[in-house]
Parts: C-alpha cells; structure tokens; sequence
C-alpha cells in the first residue's frame, strides 16, 4: 500500500461555525494509489486522497475549498501529486458535484470542433 504524506491540519481546516474539521490524508488499496518517484518530494503519492476528519456539510466544504484555493494550498497539492481525491464530501446529485468542482475555480475543459471517428483516421 502506498504511503500518503503527513498534510499539516492547519493548512486544510475546514471552517464552521460549529465545528472545525480538516482534510486527512488517507491510503487507497496499492492497486489505485502509487508513491512517486523523483522530481517529485519523497513519499508523494498519486491521488493524493483527502477526506474531512468529521462530518461537514456541502457548503462548509465548498467554503473551505474557496478559501484553501485563495491561499494556493490546494493547487500546491495538486502540483505535487498530479491528482487529488476527495471522499467524504456529501456530493448527493449533479448539482451538488457542480457547486463542489465550481470552488475550484478552474475553467472547464471544452472540446470545439468536431471530433472524427477512429475509423476515419485509419490508413
């Protein structure tokens, strides 16, 4: 199994206004998580997996993201693992999944143009 790096709480802490979890790191089974090699920092692992420590809610979670992408930790995370994985975070429909990748605040991916069959391309 893979070993995930040690995330300092302070630098993930969800914010609420009952309580204050954070994202924990977590091991996936060895066949879905790998330790990367150099020019990566030791230990770096591939997903990063990250859950909250306690139950949070969307919004909180979604909050927080905002607020750990404002400070460039979540982006640091994702250079260094070139993959990040979240469970935990009560995503109950397509809607809930947009709210959440939307706090990212990255642009989405659009194909323009029109795409040719495999068939096509074959000599």
């Amino acid at each position: 199994m893979a070993t995930a790096t040690s995330i300092p709480a302070q630098q993930l802490k969800l914010d609420t206004a009952v309580v204050e979890p954070h994202f924990v790191s977590f091991d996936l089974p060895a066949s879905n998580q790998r330790v990367l090699g150099a020019p990566h920092p030791e230990g770096a692992v591939i997903p990063l997996a990250l859950k909250p420590a306690e139950e949070v809610t969307l919004d909180a979670a979604i909050e927080t993201v905002k607020r750990l992408q404002e400070k460039g930790t979540l982006t640091s995370l994702l250079a260094t693992h070139g993959a990040l994985l979240f469970r935990g975070v009560p995503v109950r429909d397509v809607n809930d999944f947009s709210r959440f990748a939307h706090a990212f605040g990255y642009s989405p991916h659009e194909i323009i143009g029109i795409v040719s069959p495999v068939s096509q391309n074959m000599v």
